[in-house]
């Protein structure tokens, strides 16, 4: 985790200010000592939740901050048939790759495998599009592709004029048709 996450810093400043109002309430000593020592507890709690929700994959449906987004490289996908399609994506604009689940659909698992096949026999990235965060996914023509390989810049054709070749030139270069194998004079 290289940044504190905004809502850890939420939750911690609610946290803190109910803390503070334990802390100057009219309860007795005991009981506001007691409502402190639960909210720090509770800081570290969601810290260590937090924590431990960023190592597991985010369902699909909860990813609402992509909007304007073409399409999306998938950097590693795993199979667990009967429970989860776990993809790890490459967002642009985004520095690490995010894990994502979906869940399990057979149709969808053959479609990830064949363009999973296609595009390491093309040596070329998979690629899916932002569709794939969307609830109905019947509506789709295609979810997950190899990236299309681009078009090979036009070559530089030069034109060039052959020497006129004419057969008695051959013949004499090279002794055929004649009865001596002389060598012309250069």
């Amino acid at each position: 985790m290289n940044e504190l996450p905004y809502e850890f810093a939420a939750l911690a400043v609610l946290l803190a200010a109910q803390g503070f109002v334990m802390i100057y309430s009219r309860w007795p000593l005991r009981r506001r000592v007691a409502g402190l020592l639960l909210t720090t507890l509770a800081v570290v709690a969601s810290y260590v939740g937090i924590s431990d929700l960023l190592s597991r994959a985010k369902p699909v449906a909860w990813e609402f901050a992509i909007d304007d987004i073409e399409e999306l490289e998938v950097a590693y996908a795993d199979l667990v048939p009967g429970n989860a399609i776990h993809l790890v994506l490459r967002i642009p604009n985004v520095a690490e790759p995010r894990l994502y689940a979906l869940p399990w659909r057979d149709d969808l698992a053959r479609e990830l495998e064949q363009a999973m096949a296609t595009a390491e026999a093309e040596e070329v990235p998979l690629r899916t599009s932002p569709d794939l965060f969307e609830v109905d996914l019947e509506d789709r023509e295609r979810l997950f592709y190899a990236t299309p390989v681009a078009a090979l810049p036009p070559k530089d054709q030069q034109r060039f004029d052959p020497a006129p070749f004419t057969p008695s030139d051959a013949t004499t270069m090279y002794g055929a048709g004649g009865d001596t194998d002389e060598v012309p004079p250069e």
